[in-house]
Order: structure tokens, then sequence, then C-alpha cells
């Protein structure tokens, strides 16, 4: 299977005639990539707001965001078992949110390419991964060139192993600029024993209590709403 589906907020199926899709107007899309092995592309343009839902399941993706002038975009995605390389470039005052948070028992690496091209421009990316087995690797690059003015390129990158995994986190920031608002945060470990114990001592078993930790751990800083989080169900399922 090598397949993209595509809707709209709800729930109404959106052909794809290529693997690009622009944002003309402002809008949302829910995309789902279920062992699918290939590039994408998305394209918003100057000045148009857009939101992105993605549900990645043992693919191998290629992403491309091309945000135009005074753009923004929101992406949300959550995966299982993909391994997927990320390339932002941003035009002057564009502004992306991107959430990604992903479920792993094999092997998986994720780079990410943030390239803020322009003056005034905002990144702010949240990467949390929950990591079983396997390996994991995270590798995060904020590029500002000198150039680029008033710019905001912030990081999270977040691993909780859960069990064998060998983990590693690489955050970059490539900075030329004096005139710039850059931050990263890098972490790899297990759950506080104090949360645990919270719920423990409120009657929850360990194993209840560790889901009830990974949820919020994975879509908990998403902005999206609680039907809207209800599309993860089926994979949130496999812990």
């Amino acid at each position: 299977m090598n397949k993209i589906v595509m809707t709209d907020s709800k729930g109404t199926n959106i052909s794809l005639k290529d693997k690009t899709y622009s944002f003309l107007e402002d809008e949302k899309r829910i995309l789902t990539f279920k062992e699918y092995e290939g590039d994408f592309t998305f394209v918003v343009e100057e000045g148009k707001e857009a939101n992105v839902i993605l549900l990645l399941e043992n693919s191998k993706v290629s992403f491309r965001y091309q945000l135009g002038k005074g753009s923004s975009l929101s992406v949300s995605a959550l995966a299982l078992n993909t391994e997927s390389s990320i390339d932002i470039s941003l035009e002057e005052k564009a502004h992306i949110d991107y959430y990604f948070s992903m479920i792993n028992d094999q092997d998986v690496s994720i780079y990410t390419n943030i390239h803020h091209k322009a003056s005034h421009t905002i990144s702010n990316y949240v990467q949390h991964v929950v990591a079983l087995k396997g390996s994991t690797v995270l590798k995060v690059d904020g590029v500002v060139p000198s150039s680029s003015k008033e710019c905001i390129c912030n990081q999270d990158n977040k691993i909780i192993n859960l069990g064998t995994s060998i983990c590693t986190i690489l955050p970059n920031l490539l900075i030329d600029c004096f005139d710039v608002d850059a931050t990263h945060q890098a972490f790899v470990g297990k759950f506080p024993s104090e949360e645990v114990f919270y719920l423990k001592a409120r009657g929850i078993k360990e194993e209840d209590a560790l889901r009830l930790l990974t949820k919020g751990f994975l879509l908990g800083k998403m902005p999206l709403s609680t039907e809207e989080k209800e599309l993860f169900a089926p994979y949130m399922s496999k812990i």
C-alpha cells in the first residue's frame, strides 16, 4: 500500500492529483499516510492561514512546507513507526507552529530543517516521541541567515523512553543574525516518578497511569478540539 487520503474538516474526501497541495484560501485539511513511501509538498500562498492534521503509519515521507509572505500554518501530526524528513521554508512574516508526536518501536530517524529565509519569521517546533524499542534519532536544524532580522526560532524536543530504545536528540540553532530570539530544549528519559505515584495514589493502575501520561505528552500541546484528537485514538491504542 502506498496511499494518501485527504479530507476536509467535515470528513469529505478530497482528490489529490499529485504530491503537492496548495492552500489558496484559509482552510483545514486532514491527511492520512499509511505504508506510504515518497514525498509531499504543502504550499501556503501569501497571506493565507492553513491548518493541517497528519496521521502517519509505517511510512517514510519527505515533507516540504513552503510558506509565502505573511502566511501562517499550524501542523498537528501523530505518527506510528514513521521515518521522515521535514523541510520548512519561511518567507517574510511567515509563521509556522509544528507539533509532531510519534510512538515508535522500530529504528527511526526524523530530520528537520527550518529555514528562515526572510525577516520577521516565526517557527515554533514541538517534537514529542514515546519510544518503546529500536532506536530513535531526532535532528532539528533551525537556520537564520544574517539577512533575516527579528526572527523567532524555537525548538522543543523530548523523548520518553518506556522500553529499551536507544534515543538521540541533535538540536541545532544555526544563527548568523544577532537580532533573533532562538531557544531549544532537549530531554530524553522517563516520566517523573512523582507523576506516576500521584496517579497510582488515586487508585489508577500503573499501566493505566502511563497511558494517561503518554496521551497528555503526545497530544497535550496540539491546538486541537476534543473531536479532532479522537482522530488519533486508533494510534493511541497501540501503546
